[in-house]
């Protein structure tokens, strides 16, 4: 936030100011958000055990397996006509409803996804450490050459507001443009199937690698231990962006620079991970060990319920992929943890625009609210920082350089961010990006946000 106040604060405190709400954001992630996702996964995966075919294990796996993966792929693929059937502009009752059964069924396609893909390991190769090892092993090396690598990250260190710009936007990893529909088809599938799949077996191999090694016979202890790592870790890591954020503030692209942000996703990731596997074994130990189907079903809902209440209850899903490095500069470090910077910024954006509206006189239009381009530029920071096709995915720490309406904004320095054109059609100009989803409006003016970014 420049120190002219604006839309992000009020002149010279807006920078501490936002620092502060950066600060509260990182301690509402952590201790608050994080734990209400793991409620939810907890509940929901160990129903998943005790009523899908429980009494065939092989069979309740690969359900699991078919059911989510082919609604990850449905939901992908039905992206663009659920954002055209659901305008919140002008069916906001209908969006309201949609969006919420959306979320409630997409949240339990994406555990069955990753309770198939774990399963299946656990099935054909056990439990053992080193079966956690090379599932670890596997993972990570295959994510990091198809640079999927930061999809490992998880709450805390994301924060997805349910809001309704991009609200069912999945990103693929190639951004194939959905105009040539079999590129795109080609890679949700790769997104879905092997970028997904690839991610659940790094999960599962430290999960499985923490059972073995860290008091594989005390439960209790392991638990504990497991958080008190875990806390630690990530502590550090919202602490060590404080150093990180400035040194990549001039670091464009490159194999250098992509190498080191994967060694440091993996290291939250080891932060991220323990920290699930704490509070997911404490409610197994203490929340009605006795009546461990009720404590499951409690933990679901309440999760589920009160992520809703806070308006974030997308920090749940596990959608869509994005592609290390894609970012230049601070774009691929930063955590998209914003919460309440996001509404903050979101209520300044609405105030200035309606002053500058009153400024116009009587010749000025009558807004009921911040403007579309604008509100989908603050609500992609709050998701994640944009990927490259110009809208907030909920797990995107890729380069803002497009507003929601494929206007080109520049970025650190004034550069303007390329376009991915991996898929892109034979003579398509450099600087032209992926198109935006399809309630995205062709010829809108883009209204300049102030890009500076707070950091912890």
């Amino acid at each position: 936030m420049g120190e002219s106040g604006g839309a992000g604060g009020g002149g010279n405190w807006g920078k501490p100011f936002m620092g502060l709400l950066g600060v509260l954001d990182s301690l509402l992630s952590i201790f608050v958000f994080a734990p209400l996702v793991v409620f939810y996964w907890r509940g929901c995966w160990q129903l998943m055990d005790t009523y899908l075919f429980p009494e065939n294990k092989l069979y309740s796996t690969f359900t699991s397996l078919g059911i989510g993966v082919l609604s990850g792929l449905l939901f992908c693929l039905i992206q663009g006509p659920l954002t055209s059937l659901c305008d919140h502009s002008r069916r906001p009752i209908l969006h309201l409803l949609i969006s919420r059964l959306y979320t409630l069924i997409y949240c339990v396609c994406v555990v069955n996804h990753w309770r198939g893909v774990w399963n299946v390991w656990d099935f054909y190769t056990g439990t053992s450490w080193q079966s956690g090892a090379t599932s670890f092993g596997i993972g990570l090396l295959a994510l990091a050459l198809t640079r999927g690598l930061k999809n490992i990250l998880a709450p805390p260190f994301l924060v997805v507001p349910d809001h309704p710009v991009g609200y069912f936007s999945v990103p693929t990893l190639f951004q194939a443009e959905k105009e040539r529909c079999g590129y795109f088809l080609l890679d949700t599938v790769f997104t879905v199937v092997v970028t997904g799949s690839l991610v659940v077996f790094v999960w599962r191999g430290a999960w499985v690698f923490l059972d073995a090694m860290l008091f594989p016979t005390q439960i209790i202890y392991s638990a504990w231990g497991s958080m008190a790592v875990g806390m630690t870790v990530t502590m550090l890591s919202f602490l060590a962006q404080l150093m990180i954020v400035p040194c990549f503030r001039h670091i464009h692209k490159g194999l250098g620079k992509i190498l080191i942000e994967d060694a440091y996703h993996t290291i939250c990731f080891l932060g991220c991970v323990n920290v699930w596997r704490g509070v997911w074994f404490l409610l197994n130990i203490y929340l009605m060990p006795e009546l461990q189907t009720v404590s499951n079903f409690l933990t679901a809902i309440a999760g589920q319920i009160v992520l809703m209440c806070f308006y974030t209850a997308n920090s749940i899903l596990v959608r869509g992929a994005v592609m290390d490095g894609a970012g230049e500069g601070t774009k691929g470090i930063v955590f998209p943890t914003h919460y309440l910077r996001f509404f903050y910024k979101n209520k300044k954006l609405e105030e200035q625009q309606r002053s500058n509206m009153w400024m116009q006189g009587e010749g000025g239009q009558k807004i009921s609210g911040i403007s579309a381009p604008l509100e989908a530029t603050v609500v992609g920071k709050a998701n994640g920082v944009y990927d490259m096709r110009g809208y907030g995915d909920g797990h995107s720490f890729s380069g803002g350089y497009n507003d929601a309406y494929n206007n080109l904004t520049t970025g650190e320095e004034g550069r303007v961010g390329p376009a991915n054109t991996t898929f892109q059609s034979q003579g398509a100009s450099e600087a032209r990006p992926v198109p935006a989803p399809a309630s995205s409006s062709a010829g809108r003016t883009y209204h300049g946000e102030d890009q500076s970014e707070t950091h912890f």
